[in-house]
């Protein structure tokens, strides 16, 4: 009991410090992409949401880190995204781009964009390629987030952007968890952490 106790503090402090702060990811040679309630991982960003309700607005921010553009344009990017448990996915209410010109040839849920203007960033800067707002009609209960190829997939097993000037120069971009895979989650609504559905692994993944 004592232990059980011990271990449910050290998680509910890793919760708490978590939400404070999130540190933009390492570069390990190649994009990745991580969720944020802010446009950028930065002390006031979070990977995580709680006191979710039902009938309430929420925004989401998806956001590359470590892109590998030649002329520091994106000209373009794929991937999927999904709720697990799928019962508890939300509405999404709009999906708004960083550039005007801006056209999703999938969904909501499966992001297959392009763009007909530059969008120009520096060299190392975080990209914000499109924010949600999403709505659930009920309330979410360890709700988590993971990324997946979109469909078709250009590179295959891989999420995907491109180059503006360079359209045939495309590039992986790998998840923002602990083994940039896509079995791990991202981000999560109304975490609960003394459960088997979120289990150690899984906090700390989100909260490295």
């Amino acid at each position: 009991m004592i232990r059980t106790a011990t271990v449910l503090f050290a998680l509910l402090t890793i919760l708490a410090s978590a939400a404070l702060a999130v540190d933009p990811p390492e570069d390990q040679g190649y994009a990745v992409l991580g969720i944020y309630t802010q446009p950028e991982a930065s002390e006031e960003a979070a990977v995580v949401l709680e006191n979710v309700d039902a009938g309430v607005p929420y925004t989401i921010y998806f956001v590359m880190y470590h892109h590998r553009l030649e002329s520091y344009n994106l000209g373009g990017f794929e991937f999927s995204w999904r709720i697990d448990p799928a019962e508890m996915a939300p509405m999404v209410l709009e999906t708004s781009y960083n550039n005007d010109q801006a056209y999703n040839f999938g969904d909501a849920f499966n992001q297959l964009v392009g763009f007909a203007w530059r969008q120009p960033t520096a060299p190392d800067a975080p990209l914000l390629l499109f924010s949600a707002d999403i709505m659930f009609l009920t309330p979410p209960t360890n709700a988590s987030v993971y990324l997946g190829t979109a469909t078709p997939a250009s590179i295959a097993g891989e999420m995907a952007y491109a180059d503006l000037v360079f359209p045939d120069n495309l590039q992986i971009m790998k998840p923002n968890n602990s083994s940039q895979s896509f079995d791990e989650p991202v981000f999560a609504f109304n975490p609960v952490v003394a459960t088997e559905h979120h289990s150690l692994s899984a906090v700390k993944t989100l909260f490295r």
